[in-house]
């Protein structure tokens, strides 16, 4: 298994609706833990390197986590 691991998505779909989804990952669990302690912009650039499915967005999603734990509202 590669460090990105993969995503495994099924949906039952009755022709007009989805009456079912179903997530599984093998991505590894813990690989964030190398953010622990980091100052809030060095994590925030870490981000899209470890999380290469869709980086742009985990930097973003990040941001605005350290945002959020700093009191900082945001749009």
């Amino acid at each position: 298994m590669s460090i990105e691991g993969a995503l495994s998505i099924a949906v039952d779909w009755d022709g007009r609706r989805v009456n079912a989804a179903r997530l599984a990952s093998t991505r590894p669990r813990g690989v964030a833990r190398v953010l622990v302690g980091k100052r809030a912009d060095d994590a925030v650039a870490m981000v899209p390197k470890l999380f290469s499915i869709c980086g742009r967005s985990q930097a973003v999603a990040a941001a605005l986590a350290c945002e959020r734990a700093a009191g900082i509202e945001s749009d």
